[in-house]
């Protein structure tokens, strides 16, 4: 793939790399817990934020959903309704981002936390024998990690900074278009990934735009 006004590359990855079914997570949860995950009570919101944001452990999530469960759920049974939503990783998204790195520099950027993390490199290990996410990708950056989450503008210049990239040469694929449109804010190019579009198929056109 020639090199282009674009250099860096930023992936997110539920529903970019990662297929999801949140409707998997809900029904187990809700079997579970009196907590909707697709429809969450406003403590319940803030707790999920708060893990994501890494403002709080595995240890204090998992207590909060143990406690909605009225202590019957265990949390072996609680990390399984959570990360039941993580349905595929496509080899074919994971060598894409490996001939990528030939070319340009590649980044994750995702709102994440660390129990579906672990899920996701031991799902590497497990059908691909890839250690770890972050180890096909030049940098990984994820909202636990960074204290922040998309769409607000701080874990953009977090990751802008550590990185050393220029916004105006970095291009951003999110499935969500309020993250794309803060982005775009701070002089990141984006492009929105819609449920009917595959990224692989996506890339080559919109890259294309930028030659």
């Amino acid at each position: 793939m020639a090199q282009s006004a674009i250099r860096n590359l930023i992936f997110d990855l539920g529903n970019v790399i990662i297929d999801l079914d949140f409707n998997a997570s809900e029904t187990l949860l809700q079997e579970l817990t009196e907590i909707s995950f697709v429809n969450p009570a406003k403590e319940d919101l803030e707790v999920f934020m708060d893990f994501e944001c890494g403002r709080i452990p595995e240890a204090i999530f998992l207590n909060h959903l143990i406690k909605k469960s009225d202590g019957k759920a265990q949390a072996y049974d609680l990390i399984e309704a959570w990360t039941a939503m993580l349905a595929n990783i496509p080899l074919q998204r994971l060598e894409m981002l490996q001939a990528l790195k030939k070319d340009y520099q590649v980044y994750i950027l995702s709102n994440t936390n660390e129990t579906h993390i672990r899920w996701v490199d031991q799902y590497l290990r497990d059908h691909y024998n890839i250690n770890q996410l972050s180890d096909i990708v030049h940098q990984a950056f994820y909202s636990h990690d960074l204290k922040a989450r998309k769409p607000d503008d701080e874990i953009y210049l977090k990751m802008l900074q550590i990185a050393g990239i220029s916004p105006q040469e970095s291009l951003f694929f999110d499935d969500h278009p309020a993250n794309i449109e803060a982005a775009k804010l701070l002089g990141i190019h984006g492009h929105v990934i819609s449920p009917k579009e595959e990224i692989i198929d996506v890339l080559p056109k919109v890259l294309a735009d930028f030659q």
